[in-house]
């Protein structure tokens, strides 16, 4: 059952939840990105509610993550390409972002992504490393296995592709009334049509 809050005090809430859902580690959207949308929307959230126009923020807000995914992606393979790494740093990451600042703007947010694509370079030739050495192999040629490079790359690949997937009305919809729902009540999803169909199919079988 939803807790009886009202709805003007649950308003930021939906919209922080909203952020958080899309980006929990706080590494796409900037302090601009989300001061821009907690000015535009702050305290609207209910109110876009009622009158039936809660797409507006879903989808600006979507947009402009879909926006950070692909910038992201595309720097990270200009990166990889250039494949010039130096782990000669004491810089460490935060293994959990989820309380931390967000990326002040676009430069602090490409210094963000240029540290984690470091992290998860050395990381991988690391395990790879471990794993040639169990089986006597060479890192370089693991059996069945893209190079370092070639890997990571499908990753940010793949991501970039199901976000921008992802960017249409009823998936929008159903992103953003989640993020509504789970502010009511954090156990609790919103199901679209589609997901709904797809779900008593699943009951049937």
């Amino acid at each position: 059952h939803y807790a009886r809050h009202k709805l003007e005090h649950l308003e930021d809430k939906m919209l922080e939840q909203y952020l958080a859902d899309l980006d929990p580690q706080r590494s796409l959207f900037t302090a601009g990105d989300v001061a821009t949308f907690r000015k535009e929307y702050g305290g609207r959230i209910g109110e876009l509610l009622l009158n039936s126009r809660s797409m507006e923020p879903a989808g600006r807000i979507y947009d402009r993550f879909e926006e950070r995914v692909i910038q992201r992606e595309e720097y990270v393979r200009e990166l990889l390409e250039e494949g010039e790494f130096s782990f000669d740093t004491s810089a460490g990451i935060l293994r959990s972002r989820k309380e931390a600042p967000w990326p002040a703007n676009e430069k602090a947010a490409r210094l963000l992504w240029q540290a984690q694509l470091l992290n998860e370079v050395l990381s991988e030739q690391l395990r790879r490393e471990s794993r040639a050495k169990a089986a006597g192999q060479d890192p370089e040629k693991i059996e069945g296995e893209p190079g370092v490079e070639g890997k990571i790359m499908r990753s940010y690949a793949r991501g970039r592709r199901n976000i921008t997937a992802g960017n249409n009305p009823e998936d929008v919809a159903e992103y953003f009334l989640s993020a509504v729902a789970a502010t009511y009540d954090p156990h609790t999803d919103y199901l679209s049509k589609r997901e709904n169909e797809r779900f008593q199919v699943r009951m049937r079988r």
